[in-house]
């Protein structure tokens, strides 16, 4: 059986490397969209998140809801989180 496998991929020599030719296409253009798509969201993510240290004032709601609210309150505003209350 073996031999008779190895002699039918000798003979189709060219239907052998198209075929490792369109595997490691797939693979490459598998890859290469997973990479693409993670550097996009690395980079949208550092975007949004590029004026974060700037931020001098935090607004919290009074209370965290249970179920998404309409519209929240609010209940203090004051200095960032991280700069103590004089």
């Amino acid at each position: 059986m073996f031999r008779t496998a190895l002699r039918n991929v000798f003979a189709h020599k060219a239907r052998l490397l198209m075929t490792a030719c369109a595997v490691m296409l797939g693979v490459t253009f598998i890859s290469g969209s997973l990479v693409y798509g993670d550097t996009l969201h690395r980079a949208a993510t550092a975007r949004a998140t590029d004026g974060y240290e700037r931020i001098a004032v935090s607004v919290f709601p009074e209370e965290a809801p249970a179920a998404p609210a309409p519209a929240p309150t609010v209940a203090a505003v004051g200095p960032p989180a991280s700069t103590p209350a004089p």
